[in-house]
């Protein structure tokens, strides 16, 4: 035979289950105080000045990228023309002799010519080195902060704290379904 509940036995489960509820919604709130925290830290991270060091990595690596294509263009002009050995001895004694330049494609990678046809795969692929410097010379005239995470060490913290926040939404999204389930969401 079941027993009956009472007005009493129904309140005290009434308060059991708002209690329940207080310590989900308590939980709720830490981690949202954390992902805040982590939010913080991660855009003080993100906004943060780099030095001078620093900055010149992402300047090499965009030299580079950018003088990448002028090898593959010296390629194009192998497949078409056979260089460089197209440049055949006597006409390259030829013209040494004559004092006319000679049929190299220096400026672009593609083609044989006199003028200024520069590319820019060309000039940052012959140039990078004297851009970069000249480059880094033009930015000694601003401050920049003497110290500060790594570029490592920041990637590093920002991948930790991104998984701690996927972590932590996680977890509150998780409470916040079981609060939802009560229906003590108030």
């Amino acid at each position: 035979m079941e027993k009956k509940a009472t007005g009493s036995d129904v309140k005290d489960l009434l308060s059991q289950l708002r209690s329940a509820a207080d310590v989900i919604k308590k939980h709720i709130y830490e981690a949202d105080q954390k992902i805040e925290a982590l939010l913080n830290e991660r855009g003080s991270l993100s906004e943060a000045r780099l030095t001078k060091e620093d900055f010149m990595h992402y300047v090499r690596k965009d030299i580079e990228r950018r003088a990448s294509n002028y090898p593959n263009r010296m390629k194009n002009l192998a497949r078409t023309t056979g260089f460089p050995f197209s440049a055949s001895f006597p006409r390259l004694e030829r013209n040494d002799a004559s004092g006319n330049s000679q049929p190299l494609p220096y400026l672009d990678g593609e083609a044989y010519h006199d003028g200024a046809m520069l590319h820019q795969a060309a000039m940052y692929w012959i140039f990078g080195d004297l851009i970069e410097k000249r480059f880094s010379d033009a930015l000694d005239q601003f401050d920049w902060p003497d110290n500060g995470l790594s570029l490592d060490q920041r990637r590093k913290r920002i991948q930790e704290i991104d998984l701690e926040l996927k972590k932590l939404n996680e977890e509150r999204d998780s409470l916040a379904s079981d609060l939802m389930s009560t229906g003590m969401t108030q």
